[in-house]
């Protein structure tokens, strides 16, 4: 049982390990919106998948959010069907509350990593733009 949780994880974590949607000269040439900040990812990431979303990574979000959601409630409803006394319902608790904890450590991680790396992409973009830079010089 340890060895498929650990396996499922690890799987996860090499899933979601990178940016899914990097910034891109489309995305500025769009919208001309900055990404979300890390210090907002920080203060978002306490909902797993929520910096994830805002940044448009919709499917890592919702990998996050039902990694998080799916064992928190399987959890909940154990506790009210099964015998948490023996060795067996223990290690299904334990086991729920494992997979529950690692996707919401995971999703915060991920998300202040993502909103860095997404903002140093529209940093790059941004000074490679000539209109933007001819702005700035002209408030010098």
């Amino acid at each position: 049982m340890k060895s498929r949780i650990s396996l499922l994880l690890f799987f996860v974590l090499v899933l979601t390990g990178c940016v899914t949607r990097p910034y891109t000269i489309d995305d500025y040439n769009q919208f001309r919106k900055k990404p979300l900040s890390a210090s907002k990812s920080i203060l978002l990431g306490f909902v797993p998948g929520l910096p994830q979303l805002l940044n448009g990574e919709y499917l890592e979000a919702s990998v996050y959010f039902t990694g998080f959601s799916v064992p928190l409630i399987v959890n909940q409803v154990l506790q009210k069907t099964i015998d948490t006394d023996t060795e067996a319902g223990q290690t299904l608790m334990k086991s729920t509350a494992a997979i529950c904890l690692s996707f919401y450590g995971i999703s915060y991680v991920d998300g202040i990593v993502s909103s860095f790396q997404r903002t140093n992409q529209f940093n790059k973009i941004r000074s490679e733009d000539k209109e933007y830079v001819d702005i700035q010089e002209k408030k010098k």
